[in-house]
């Protein structure tokens, strides 16, 4: 099983066209999976509640045990995006060693993240009243846009015209998920700090990191920082100018990254 992780929002529209394209890099031999975050997707299906980032990290952990209780002998791929990558970390600490096979963490944000640029610029509309008016005015007023406009603003916006990616946008259009998102920034803002240098360096053997230039979300003084603090950790550098928001228009390229690594174990799985 190959199991991605999201970042914030954790929309798993989002992830669409790269589950494909890590299903056609595995040659099919993977189930491809996307766990959206609790209450990151379309309509109040929890009564206006919210979920901070330990509870999405339990909610994650329970999946993976529960996967793993159908089928003791199942070898997970892990894929975690932006925070995502934090919460395969505490995934790996959970759950037994000998199902993970490998987790990739992509263009993480693993410490310090209330100190990059973005979170810098971006931490005041995670406080309450900017978060109640985005979410209950703001993001409502734009959900009665046609979605034909939608599309157009995305695909302007993001330099991308794609039906699924603008799917993803029209979703978070919802009131219920925007709260939820903005929440589980505010909670991330406030509890990763320092990396968990035990577990980076339990794990190491398991872990790939990719980073890319200009990350606003994760800057290369993070990587620098990684590798000081777990010496031979497995870095690759993106080459082909990706954005953290990889899933827009980088998915195939991305896929394209790890693919040696989901050869090398799917023909290993085979052979044995």
């Amino acid at each position: 099983m190959f199991l991605i992780i999201p970042g914030n929002p954790g929309v798993a529209d989002f992830y669409r066209l790269f589950m494909r394209a890590v299903y056609q890099e595995a040659m099919g031999a993977l189930d491809v999976v996307c766990i959206a975050h609790a209450g990151h997707s379309y309509g109040n299906h929890n009564k206006g509640r919210v979920f901070d980032l330990q509870e999405q990290i339990q909610h994650k952990i329970a999946y993976v045990r529960r996967v793993i209780d159908d089928d003791p002998s199942v070898r997970i791929f892990l894929a975690g995006h932006s925070v995502g990558a934090h919460i395969c970390v505490e995934v790996m600490k959970a759950v037994p060693r000998e199902n993970i096979v490998k987790s990739f963490m992509l263009f993480p944000t693993v410490m310090h993240i209330g100190d990059t640029p973005n979170g810098r610029r971006l931490d005041r509309i995670f406080n309450p009243i900017p978060r109640f008016l985005i979410s209950s005015v703001v993001t409502p007023l734009l959900a009665l846009l046609p979605k034909s406009v939608v599309h157009l603003i995305s695909s302007i916006h993001l330099g991308h015209d794609d039906p699924v990616i603008t799917q993803g946008i029209q979703h978070l259009l919802d009131r219920n998920l925007a709260n939820n998102a903005l929440y589980m920034a505010r909670t991330e803002m406030d509890s990763i700090h320092e990396p968990d240098v035990e577990a980076l360096r339990e794990f190491n053997d398991k872990c790939v990191w990719y980073w890319t230039q200009d990350d606003n979300w994760a800057p290369m003084h993070l990587c620098d920082k990684l590798r000081r603090v777990v010496p031979n950790a497995h870095i690759e550098m993106d080459r082909a100018g990706l954005k953290h928001a990889f899933v827009i228009g980088g998915s195939e390229i991305m896929a394209k990254l790890l693919a040696p690594h989901l050869h090398q174990a799917v023909i290993g799985s085979e052979a044995q």
